[in-house]
């Protein structure tokens, strides 16, 4: 994923392909109101969450009851409560049944809410799980509540996006499972207070679709083979975070905020980066202090950094050049390295099979074993 501000561009590499599956029938829902939560019997379906390591609650957000419902609402309602932090993530969250949503053809989220003045961003979270190909999937959407009076939201499906820009579809209601408040990067000390939530129709004609058993089961999963032996490449599954400037130096905290959070929904898994990129070819040197910096965005994200490492190109007949680009590039390498092990990080290295392709290494495992050396 080519992460800039606004980006719509999503690549997953070596992800399973269904092909050959039958068409399914489709059926229509009636519609109902479904109410999440109306918070008279408390918070207890609520949890707070963020990402302190070990034991104990979470320190940088909080849930409870609190009196003065909404004005539809009855006597009570939730109230959260997020500390100020420069980074990280916190959420408040509770389950929710996609499939009772799809059923009843409930597509939008309808709340309300009432904040403290202090207008901070709050995203709100639909978390999404297909049972049937094992992934998970967060769609959200910003929210600023600047005013301190009880107001009512409805917020369609297709307002909710993934990480790719791509918005929640009516056929993938069935799969929600949670919904969540949540904050990451950077945020103020802030409350928010939230009543009467609940799942309901979409305007008049808006038809949720409901799968049925195929007629025919034919179907068939092509997986990529990125290796006859060894354990899955790292690489197969996971996001690209471009070329610098990335979205890491955006000085708007919001737009910072904004790739946090949807880099740690996806977590964990790997965020690829090219040392490549950093290579600045008229001074001839790597900028290694904004690799690692970017490198330690991602483990801030509970992401595995895994950076691709590739020699700069240079014309074959240039060959006083290329040797000598060559040793800047193995000492970057060893720099890189160097400084994952001084901070206990643990990171990965993507090689390339140049040297095996050109009969310099006869296997995988030399060429493994001349990087490591």
């Amino acid at each position: 994923m080519t992460m800039y501000r606004g980006s719509g561009l999503y690549r997953v590499c070596g992800a399973v392909v269904l092909l050959g599956l039958a068409a399914s029938s489709l059926v229509w829902a009636q519609t109902a109101k479904l109410v999440v939560d109306d918070f008279e019997k408390g918070v207890d379906r609520w949890i707070a969450n963020d990402d302190h390591v070990g034991p104990g609650p979470a320190t940088k957000c909080s849930v409870r009851s609190a009196s003065g419902g909404a004005p539809s609402g009855g006597k009570q309602c939730g109230r959260l409560d997020f500390k100020a932090s420069t980074t990280g993530w916190a959420s408040v969250s509770t389950p929710v049944d996609g499939a009772a949503w799809a059923r009843a053809g409930c597509s939008t989220l309808s709340l309300w809410m009432r904040g403290d003045g202090k207008a901070e961003p709050i995203r709100v979270v639909l978390r999404a799980y297909d049972a049937d190909t094992g992934t998970e999937v967060s769609y959200s959407q910003a929210l600023k509540i600047t005013g301190t009076s009880w107001e009512k939201y409805n917020l369609r499906s297709f307002g909710f996006v993934d990480a790719g820009g791509n918005a929640l579809g009516l056929a993938d209601i069935r799969n929600l499972k949670m919904l969540q408040f949540a904050r990451s990067g950077s945020w103020g000390t802030f409350e928010l207070r939230v009543d009467e939530i609940a799942a309901v129709p979409g305007p008049a004609g808006e038809e949720i679709p409901q799968p049925v058993q195929p007629e025919v089961s034919r179907s068939f999963t092509v997986a990529p083979d990125f290796g006859s032996e060894g354990d899955t490449a790292l690489a197969q599954v996971g996001v690209n975070l471009g070329h610098p400037p990335t979205v890491v130096e955006n000085l708007d905290r919001e737009g910072g905020a904004w790739a946090f959070g949807f880099v740690s929904d996806l977590g964990p898994t790997t965020v690829r980066v090219q040392l490549a990129d950093y290579f600045d070819s008229r001074k001839e040197a790597y900028n290694l202090d904004l690799l690692n910096k970017h490198l330690q965005w991602i483990e801030g994200c509970r992401c595995k950094p895994l950076v691709c490492l590739a020699p700069p190109q240079v014309p074959a007949a240039d060959t006083a050049r290329k040797q000598r680009l060559y040793s800047v590039f193995v000492s970057a390498v060893m720099d890189t390295a160097k400084r994952g092990a001084q901070l206990k990080s643990q990171r990965y290295y993507e090689i390339l099979d140049e040297p095996l392709v050109s009969g310099g290494f006869s296997d995988v495992e030399h060429v493994v074993s001349a990087y490591n050396s």
